[in-house]
């Protein structure tokens, strides 16, 4: 078995529904399926997508992931990244038998970091290089196709330039 493994917000999550005009709520086909069917209907899509995550949670979901399956099965990974000021962070279990919880938050406003990181741009833009750069080594590393796009416009500064600490 092939598989298309990927991990983004709710523009990806498999059954994030939206509300049209008249308030009928509507569950779409995502990009993912419909990206598998162009590459290889028969490889199984891997859905990490959650509404409201962030880049932690994209990047830890799909790390984890790729950590169980065998290179040579991943037909390709990709990460649809999402805005940088969005957090993530998992919680404890709410009982010995269910795993850990994340817990995703658009807005920074919830977490325990002090309150003027919360506004400091290059801080949270820092933390995105930082999982980009390791999922690109990681495909290198084990030999799997990796992609990645930009999902949400609000990723910080442009990211065509290159920086001292990131490239």
């Amino acid at each position: 078995m092939k598989y298309l493994i990927v991990s983004g917000c709710s523009y990806t999550a498999k059954h994030h529904c939206w509300e049209d005009k008249n308030g009928k709520n509507h569950v779409d086909i995502k990009w993912a399926e419909h990206l598998k069917n162009m590459i290889d209907p028969n490889a199984e899509v891997i859905n990490l997508g959650r509404s409201g995550a962030g880049n932690e949670y994209i990047y830890t979901s799909l790390k984890d992931e790729i950590l169980k399956i065998d290179p040579k099965d991943i037909l390709l990974v990709m990460a649809a990244w999402s805005g940088s000021t969005r957090e993530d962070w998992k919680v404890p279990p709410s009982s010995d038998s269910s795993p850990p919880e994340w817990v995703h938050d658009n807005f920074g406003h919830r977490s325990n970091r002090p309150s003027y990181l919360h506004k400091d741009s290059y801080f949270m833009e820092s933390r995105t290089h930082n999982w980009r750069w390791s999922l690109q080594r990681l495909s290198e590393q084990l030999g799997f196709k990796y992609l990645e796009f930009n999902m949400l416009n609000n990723l910080g500064e442009d990211l065509s330039k290159e920086t001292p600490t990131h490239p």
